[in-house]
């Protein structure tokens, strides 16, 4: 009998036992902070300026006081060149690393169908120029949505078209030292956006374009808040993605709020990701199940009870 996604595995990935469950309290696990110490957060700017002001270099300073140790910026391609180097400066300044931004997002075109070959030089282009922004900022890699699906040519041809672009973009990506994260959509927001599906709408269809590329720097986007929605089984999904995982974004769910907010066991998530022996950073895609000052500080209590941030800032 399968395992439905709200129950995990009586044995962890490298074979050890966990004995737990998704669905059962996070915040009430026991000492989770033996399993989760390698792991580092990443939060976005904003989502601490009612501690910190609304001045970015502030935020900083604040991220780095409490023990965050890298950000993701998922905006950074509409900001000034400038900007993007002195984030850079400021973020070595603290020795936080730069995580991903979205670098190409399409929702309503397609890029691999029957027009590939006449816009191949303008799919560069926007490639090209989101690894300049990466390179400029420091960044270790970026988000690519790589557009619809093209209803009249069977699949297999869009598969080929992104397979040999990748392959060969990710050349580039390797000289410069940054990751490609190719990241599933299952729907949109728009309602005008869903009559066709996207190119990429599952975890199984994003694995197997990473393998047929088949390069380091050409890895998948796992949102762990999206995949626990769609996928029957979390935990085998989980480990069939692990060798192309490049990024993890958080989000309780449902509601995608902070840890405890919801149906995930994030300590035995966090246990399950060390066992693959992930060393990224963990993207904090998710808003406050409280506004204000008081969701700020529910946000920080959530991940220092999981062991991921100091405990000074509870008796602050």
């Amino acid at each position: 009998m399968p395992l439905k996604r709200r129950t995990f595995l009586q044995t962890s990935f490298a074979g050890g036992l966990i004995g737990a469950t998704w669905g059962t309290s996070v915040l009430s696990a026991a000492d989770p902070s033996q399993h989760v110490s390698s792991l580092r957060l990443a939060p976005h700017l904003g989502q601490f300026h009612k501690h910190a002001g609304e001045d970015w270099r502030a935020q900083l300073d604040f991220m780095a006081e409490y023990g965050f140790q890298g950000l993701q910026e998922n905006g950074l391609m509409n900001r000034s060149p400038r900007f993007q180097w002195e984030l850079r400066r400021e973020l070595e300044s603290h020795s936080m690393e730069m995580g991903p931004f979205v670098g190409v997002a399409e929702y309503a075109a397609v890029l691999f169908g029957t027009s590939y070959e006449s816009g191949r030089r303008q799919l560069w282009r926007r490639h090209r120029q989101a690894l300049g922004v990466a390179q400029r900022s420091g960044a270790s890699s970026f988000i690519v949505v790589p557009g619809k699906r093209d209803a009249t040519v069977h699949k297999s041809n869009q598969l080929e078209h992104a397979v040999r672009f990748y392959q060969e973009f990710a050349v580039e990506c390797e000289n410069a030292g940054v990751n490609l994260l190719l990241e599933p959509i299952r729907h949109c927001t728009a309602s005008a956006l869903m009559s066709t599906p996207m190119f990429l709408s599952s975890l199984e269809e994003t694995i197997n374009l990473c393998a047929q590329v088949n390069h380091p720097r050409c890895r998948l986007l796992f949102d762990v808040y999206q995949q626990h929605l769609q996928l029957d089984d979390f935990a085998n999904g989980l480990r069939q993605a692990a060798p192309w995982i490049g990024h993890i974004e958080l989000g309780d769910s449902h509601g995608r709020k902070e840890p405890g907010t919801g149906e995930i066991d994030f300590s035995n998530l966090f246990a399950a990701l060390k066992s693959h022996r992930y060393d990224g950073l963990l993207g904090l895609e998710h808003g406050t199940s409280i506004p204000g000052e008081a969701g700020e500080r529910a946000l920080l209590t959530a991940y220092q009870q999981l062991g991921l941030l100091s405990t000074d800032f509870i008796s602050a």
